[in-house]
């Protein structure tokens, strides 16, 4: 029993780094594709300004530009730092960040995304638990509207006993479900793996359904003890 013991804790902690490690990674892409490459071009614009020094017309127009890559750095910094922890989060609360949030991707996106988070109730969440929630959501949404070509997203996030349910139901106009291969199955997309591991990490687990030509469901549940149960 101690060596079961032992190789569970081993393959829990190996899950722990493997989840931690992608994070970095996927921060570190997202730093070099985004602020990493907009700082150079920056420097490049200075230099020219540089060169340039003796056309008005032309040091004025380039520090139009310069200033607008300033603020598009800055946007993508404060988007990174959100993702890291949503300042929304402590703020506004799960439900609200979420609405929040949801609202935004609709509006960059032009999607349709319709968040109902009423079935939560005023319930207490731990910081682990409350800030992979938001990620699951937020992945699963921002994946279907910008790589799913989803036409509807509903979301839905309630307590069903002692469960946490978060429902992200994509709904499409291109004849494939979200996440399909072209014989129609389900395939293993990188974030319905990171969707996944999350929900194993807490207990919880990801069902994902397809009806080619209609829609995809991603289904993720999550266990939840409330104050009466806990010590039960």
């Amino acid at each position: 029993m101690a060596d079961l013991g032992s190789d569970a804790t081993y393959t829990i902690a190996r899950e722990q780094l493997a989840l931690q490690e992608s994070e970095r990674l996927r921060l570190a892409r997202a730093l070099h594709d985004g602020p990493a490459q907009a700082l150079t071009s920056l420097l490049i614009e200075l230099r020219l300004l540089e060169e340039d020094a003796a056309d008005v017309l032309e040091v004025r127009r380039r520090a139009r530009l310069i200033r607008q890559m300033t603020v598009d750095v800055a946007t993508d910094l404060r988007n990174l730092s959100a993702e890291l922890r949503p300042g929304m989060l402590d703020l506004l609360g799960l439900r609200d960040a979420l609405a929040r949030q949801c609202e935004a991707l609709a509006r960059e996106t032009g999607s349709s995304i319709c968040f109902d988070g009423s079935g939560l109730g005023e319930i207490g969440l731990d910081p682990v638990t409350e800030i992979s929630l938001y990620r699951i959501v937020i992945e699963a949404v921002t994946h279907v509207v910008r790589h799913g070509a989803a036409d509807r997203v509903d979301v839905l996030l309630e307590r069903r006993s002692n469960t946490i349910v978060a429902l992200v139901r994509a709904e499409v106009g291109r004849g494939r479900g979200y996440g399909t291969r072209p014989n129609g199955k389900a395939g293993s997309l990188p974030v319905l793996e990171s969707i996944r591991e999350r929900a194993a990490m807490l207990g919880g687990k990801l069902i994902v359904e397809t009806e080619p030509g209609r829609g995809t469901t991603i289904f993720t549940t999550l266990p939840y003890a409330d104050s009466n149960s806990a010590g039960r």
